[in-house]
C-alpha cells in the first residue's frame, strides 16, 4: 500500500509539472476513490478539478489546471449497448471482464454499470474506438457499442438503524457488518475498512455525520445522524446504506 502510495506522489508531481511547463490543463487517468482521497491531500494549492463523466460519477479523472479558470475537456466518452431481454441475467462483473479482455489498463475505464437497458461505460475518449470495434459480445450476448450523451446512474440507498455503544469506528462496522467487535477490529487490520476513502488505521477512530464508510465484502454506507440512545444508553444511529 505504501509503494502504492508512493506511486501515486510520483505521478501527481509529474502531472503538476507539466501543467507548469506547457501551460495547459493535464489530465490523469481514471482514479479511484482512495486515489482521488490521496491527490486532494497532496494538491492543497494546486487548481486541480475532477470530473468522471456524469455528476455521481465513482472513478474520475483529474485536471490539473495551469489556469485556475480554465474549462478543461476531461476527453471522457460514455458508451452504451442495449441488453436483450433473455440476457437479463448480465451483471457488472461480465461488462468489466468484456472491457478487461481487450489488455488495457483498469485506469483507461471509469464507472461501468447496467441501467435502464443498457450496458454502460465511461472511457478514455482516446480508446472509445478501439472498445467499439473490439468488443462484439459481452458473456455470449452479441453487443455493438455506441456513443451517446453522459447517462447518469440512479443512486439507490436504503435507511437503516444500528445501535453501538459508541461511534468509535469498530463500533459502527460490528453494527454494519453484523459481526463482533473482535472481527470488525479484524477488518480493520486487514485494510479493508475506510472513511472518506482512506483506509482506517486504528479502531478507535471515531466516525462523524456524513462519513461515508466503506467495507470491502459488506457494503458502503453513509453515517447519517445520531437519532436517539436506548435505556441502556446505548446510540441509535441513522445510516444510509448503498443497494
Amino acid at each position: 500500500m505504501a509503494q502504492a502510495n508512493n506511486d501515486l506522489s510520483a505521478r501527481i508531481k509529474d502531472w503538476i509539472s507539466q501543467s507548469q511547463r506547457y501551460h495547459i490543463p493535464i489530465l490523469s487517468c481514471f482514479l479511484t476513490e482512495e486515489e482521488q482521497a490521496q491527490l486532494k491531500s497532496e494538491c492543497r494549492y494546486e487548481s486541480v478539478k475532477l470530473y468522471g463523466g456524469c455528476t455521481h460519477a465513482i472513478r474520475q479523472r483529474a485536471a490539473f489546471l495551469y489556469d485556475a479558470d480554465d474549462e478543461p475537456d476531461f476527453e471522457i466518452v460514455c458508451l452504451r449497448a442495449p441488453i436483450q431481454k433473455r440476457f437479463n441475467d448480465l451483471t457488472h462483473r461480465d461488462l468489466l471482464g468484456a472491457l478487461m479482455s481487450l489488455g488495457l489498463d483498469r485506469s483507461r475505464f471509469g464507472d461501468c454499470f447496467l441501467y435502464d437497458g443498457y450496458l454502460v461505460a465511461y472511457v478514455d475518449s482516446e480508446i472509445a474506438q478501439y472498445v467499439k470495434h473490439n468488443i462484439s459480445s459481452v458473456k455470449r450476448m452479441p453487443v455493438q457499442f455506441e456513443e451517446c450523451e453522459p447517462i447518469e446512474p440512479e443512486r439507490r440507498t436504503e435507511t437503516m438503524k444500528i445501535n453501538v455503544s459508541s461511534l468509535r469506528i469498530d463500533c459502527v462496522v460490528a453494527a454494519l457488518a453484523n459481526v463482533s467487535r473482535t472481527a470488525a477490529a479484524e477488518l480493520i487490520a486487514q485494510k479493508r475498512v475506510s472513511i472518506d476513502h482512506k483506509l482506517v488505521e486504528e479502531s478507535k477512530r471515531l466516525c462523524n455525520n456524513g462519513n461515508t464508510i466503506s467495507i470491502s465484502g459488506k457494503g458502503r454506507f453513509i453515517v447519517v445522524k445520531t437519532i436517539g440512545t436506548t435505556r441502556k444508553d446505548r446510540m441509535i444511529v441513522e445510516v444510509e446504506r448503498f443497494v
